[in-house]
């Protein structure tokens, strides 16, 4: 009678405490209620320094010689912005300095997390669903192969929509608690990034 006494308390408990992860699980800070726009300017893109070969003359910081070979430095720029807003899901780039002919493309990595969700394995409801990590192209090559092209004076100004650059099989995530964790501007003609989020001070 012990044993099977015994036996309960200890499945009670071994219940309880999954209950209670599960419920840790769950268990996300608020979300912001605002958020209205992303904006973003653009700094130069640059090979990242793996291998410190330099000291700078009357510095002690160590680095490495300037390089593009992962990113691009063919495509000129004086400045450029990204903006997402969330209200109509326009993806807009707006620069200046770049050279007629340049064909840009807009990329995004985004992280989307929905609230409230049902879920079918496990079976579960009111869940909260992060999904992996998402990459965001606009325009779509699907139906912009051609991308934002650089008018004669020198500007780009391009506009997309999130869905659209997600394409339908992925629209379900133009919604929900939308993390930008990177963004970049490619040359389509070398597929390379050559501006990111930044400052030029």
């Amino acid at each position: 009678m012990k044993t099977r006494t015994i036996s309960l308390v200890v499945g009670t408990l071994v219940s309880a405490v999954a209950a209670v992860n599960v419920a840790e699980a769950q268990t996300i800070p608020a979300f912001p209620t605002i958020a209205r726009k992303y904006t973003v300017w653009l700094a130069r893109a640059m090979d990242k320094c793996t291998l410190n070969q330099l000291t700078v003359v009357g510095g002690s910081v160590q680095g490495c010689v300037a390089e593009n070979t992962d990113t691009d430095n063919t495509v000129p720029m004086s400045f450029a912005r990204l903006t997402v807003t969330p209200r109509s899901g326009r993806v807009t780039v707006f620069g200046r300095g770049l050279t007629f002919g340049n064909r840009v493309q807009v990329q995004l990595t985004i992280r989307v997390t929905q609230v409230g969700l049902q879920t079918k394995h496990p079976p579960g409801n009111n869940t909260n669903v992060t999904y992996q990590d998402h990459l965001v192209t606009c325009p779509p090559p699907a139906t912009n192969p051609f991308g934002f092209p650089v008018r004669s004076n020198g500007v780009i100004l391009g506009v997309s929509n999130l869905v659209d650059c997600l394409g339908m099989s992925s629209a379900a995530l133009a919604t929900g608690n939308i993390e930008i964790v990177d963004a970049a501007l490619i040359n389509l003609d070398t597929g390379k990034a050559f501006a990111r989020p930044g400052i030029e001070r």
